[in-house]
């Protein structure tokens, strides 16, 4: 059974006094009929419900009238600052596209005016509020179940792995009112399969309640950790500065098998490591770049039109000697693909996205 979360008196006042201001606009004007639009802006085999003349404009193929893209293919309604994720920054943009198209267009150019029809008739107006408003108030519940979509290289005995990957900032189910864990995290990891199961990885995170007590606080940071045995000495976990927007290149690598040290570094300049006796004279079976998430719910990094890239995918075999990967359609893997999308772009980049933000 669907649950709803509920919001405290100032949450809901806020909400209910932006809606009572946009109620007061009159039912206003329409807006162009959208139809669906595909490899709209240089995307291929991306659709977006457009306009006809903004669909030509980008360069795209109308599909025809009363056409609508599938959902999870750049159609996130309600979404009107262009960020991916519904959430109160949408709040002020939502307004100005129903009461100002003009200005809209001015302060939010990534972003999409028909995403405010929310109730898909084709037109803007007081109507498509009610559903915005529920929209921000009752996000997603949290579903548990960890998923995976990731790349894995196996074999070769690797002592490293290193990729350079964009920085997002993941939207959790029930943000921003829910308490429940949820997480959404992007790394690359040395990994050795077995019993004990070991491994070290290194990327970005973005989560909340990983431990009681529970709260609605997120944290977004950079992050290091390994796995060494089946005891609570052979776990640790460093937290480290969130990343800058951008591209950002993510190392861990062993450095010593005689102390079982691992070194780990952000855009090659060393900030963490590690020493468990557990990884002394091991190395590891197989190398994974991926995006883990607590919840099927939770945000994948890459959106529709944002997806994440991990580029110079490298592995290391020989110390701190690295690689290129060569990976192949064969070494991907996705654990929904109606939710979420993985694409091989060369033997040392691939990309992912979440179908539904």
């Amino acid at each position: 059974m669907t649950t709803r979360q509920l919001v405290s008196a100032p949450q809901y006042l806020a909400f209910a006094l932006a809606t009572a201001i946009i109620s007061l606009i009159s039912a206003s004007a329409a807006i162009a009929q959208t139809e669906a639009c595909s490899n709209s802006n240089g995307h291929v085999d991306f659709c977006d419900d457009l306009a006809p003349s903004a669909c030509v404009a980008q360069g795209g193929i109308s599909l025809g009238p009363g056409t609508r893209c599938p959902v999870g293919q750049g159609t996130i309604y309600g979404n009107l600052n262009g960020d991916g994720v519904v959430d109160l920054l949408d709040v002020e943009p939502f307004a100005l596209a129903l009461v100002d198209p003009d200005s809209y267009d001015a302060s939010f150019p990534d972003g999409n005016i028909f995403l405010a029809d929310m109730n898909l008739d084709g037109l803007l107006n007081g109507i498509d509020i009610p559903p915005f408003v529920e929209r921000l108030l009752f996000p997603p519940p949290c579903e548990f179940g960890r998923k995976y979509t990731f790349a894995f290289k196996p074999g070769g005995d690797p002592t490293g792995a290193r990729a350079r990957i964009t920085t997002h900032n993941m939207l959790l189910c029930g943000e921003p009112f829910d308490t429940k864990p949820g997480g959404s995290l992007v790394f690359v990891t040395v990994t050795r399969l077995g019993s004990p199961q070991r491994w070290a990885q290194t990327g970005y995170a973005r989560y909340r309640s990983r431990t009681p007590p529970h709260s609605l606080t997120v944290r977004y940071l950079r992050y290091a950790e390994t796995k060494a045995g089946i005891l609570p000495l052979d776990y640790e976990w460093a937290d480290g500065p969130a990343p800058e927007p951008g591209a950002h290149l993510y190392d861990c690598h062993l450095l010593s098998q005689l102390f079982g040290t691992w070194l780990f570094l952000y855009d090659d300049e060393l900030w963490h490591e590690f020493t468990r006796p557990g990884w002394i004279g091991q190395r590891g079976t197989g190398v994974e770049w991926t995006n883990e998430l607590w919840n099927a719910n939770d945000g994948l990094a890459g959106t529709p039109s944002k997806h994440c890239l991990f580029s110079q995918c490298q592995l290391a075999q020989n110390w701190n000697e690295f690689e290129d990967t060569n990976l192949t359609a064969f070494d991907l893997n996705n654990s929904d693909p109606n939710e979420y999308a993985i694409q091989l772009l060369s033997p040392t980049s691939f990309e992912i996205w979440d179908l539904n933000p």
